[in-house]
């Protein structure tokens, strides 16, 4: 079987992000009473996966990895405990403030059907590690906090995730490659802006990884800048600038990024139409590369019918040489397309895929949805074959928000192979099926 781009190679990441927008309520540990607090945190997660025909009936996973069964079952789960430290500096003079995590993970059971996670592996890793300053109202005329400053191990992103959002993939030794607890960066120097709407920040970005399996390094470093500005009831737009500065993959050491993007809700009298974009290119000159990734989006949400029911449609499409480089998982959909193709197949290069997302909230606590996609090769000569269809895939799940630090979800998926798929895998035409249930608790 031909192996597909491993630029793309991730996992979906960071599943509480779906979950809760932040920490459901760090437990105070000490509080001096003159300007010291700690606090601690603990987030533990958990997910059961059943697959049948993996691969599509194929003997070996799209990465190229032996699949020994090709019905697999696993279970994935991790601990992460950690602890915040925030001093006041007084009148003027902004917060100190550190935080220290580490996390624990492992897999039992046959392993993740990309077959990234063989022979039941667990590890034991330092997470976050960062000192920073919140400037509070030392600079009164920006408003309070206006300026913050980090360094160290810590995690980072740009807009939704869609360039920057991860800075780790978990996998081999680590074990829990979907639920993907870690996402620090082995070091990321940030400098960021907020005022009157407008977000910039100026950042380096280290990551320090190896994948195991494939003897793969990904150790990148890079330096930019971001600016956003956001109208209430309007949105946002946005516009970044990467370099990547060093790097073991060659497509990446000396890349130019270029993003610019766009979400919101446009029109006063049309309050449930949601439009969104982004669009970005990948400039090596050294190797003579140019290579462009985007998408463009529109939704409508009835907000006054009961269940608020919304519908969705999204074209995104990747050059046959995109990398996807730091993106991460940020809801069903967004930016791991489907549950099978999006999670085992590397699918943010070489891609056309057109989705349409159909979803209703029963409880205000509940919400369910049905999204389907189709997935087109954009150069089927990259990967060695002369059919463009790889696939459709259909997936069907529900979130409960059980309350402020439980989080349940189960989904269910179909994914059936197109003619690229089946000249991928010599033949094997199986349709993947996969059932996978998670919990997520964050106090």
């Amino acid at each position: 079987m031909n192996s597909l781009k491993l630029s793309a190679l991730g996992a979906a990441g960071t599943a509480i992000a779906l979950v809760l927008s932040g920490p459901a309520g760090a437990a105070e540990l000490y509080n001096s009473g003159s300007g010291t607090v700690v606090e601690g945190t603990v987030e533990v997660g958990m997910a059961a996966f059943a697959m049948g025909n993996a691969a599509f009936g194929a003997s070996t996973s799209f990465y190229g990895q032996p699949l020994p069964d090709n019905d697999p079952t696993w279970v994935e789960g991790y601990v992460k405990p950690g602890v915040v430290v925030t001093q006041a500096l007084g009148a003027n003079a902004g917060t100190l403030f550190g935080g220290l995590s580490a996390v624990a993970s492992a897999t039992r059971g046959d392993g993740d059907a990309a077959g990234l996670t063989p022979n039941d592996p667990e590890d034991v890793d330092l997470e976050d590690a960062y000192v920073g300053w919140r400037s509070g109202t030392a600079f009164e005329a920006l408003g309070e906090d206006a300026i913050t400053l980090s360094a160290g191990r810590q995690a980072f992103q740009v807009g939704d995730g869609f360039v920057i959002s991860s800075g780790y993939v978990d996998q081999g030794k680590d074990g829990a490659f979907w639920l993907a607890p870690r996402k620090a960066f082995s070091f990321a120097g940030v400098a960021s802006l907020d005022t009157n709407g407008v977000h910039a920040d100026l950042f380096h970005l280290r990551t320090d990884n190896t994948i195991d399996v494939l003897n793969l390094s990904l150790d990148t470093k890079a330096t930019g800048a971001n600016l956003s500005y956001t109208k209430d009831g309007v949105g946002t737009v946005g516009a970044m600038y990467m370099r990547l500065t060093e790097s073991d993959q060659a497509n990446r050491d000396g890349m130019d990024v270029f993003n610019l993007r766009a979400s919101g809700t446009p029109f006063a009298e049309l309050p449930g139409l949601a439009l969104a974009g982004e669009w970005v290119q990948q400039r090596n000159d050294t190797l003579d590369l140019k290579e462009n990734g985007w998408y463009g989006q529109v939704g409508y949400t009835f907000t006054e019918t009961p269940w608020t029911p919304g519908l969705s449609y999204r074209y995104a499409s990747f050059d046959s040489g995109y990398d996807s480089l730091f993106y991460g998982f940020n809801g069903w959909g967004t930016w791991f397309m489907g549950e099978i193709v999006g999670e085992y197949v590397p699918g943010n290069t070489n891609q056309n895929i057109h989705m349409l997302h159909a979803s209703a909230q029963p409880l205000e606590n509940v919400g369910v949805g049905v999204i389907g996609y189709r997935f087109d090769l954009d150069n089927p000569a990259a990967y060695g074959v002369t059919a463009k269809h790889f696939a459709d895939e259909v997936n069907v799940y529900a979130d409960w928000g059980v309350n402020d630090n439980l989080y349940v979800a189960a989904l269910a998926g179909m994914a059936f192979p197109g003619d690229a798929a089946r000249q991928m895998t010599g033949g094997s035409d199986e349709t993947t099926k996969l059932v996978q249930v998670l919990a997520i608790v964050s106090f």
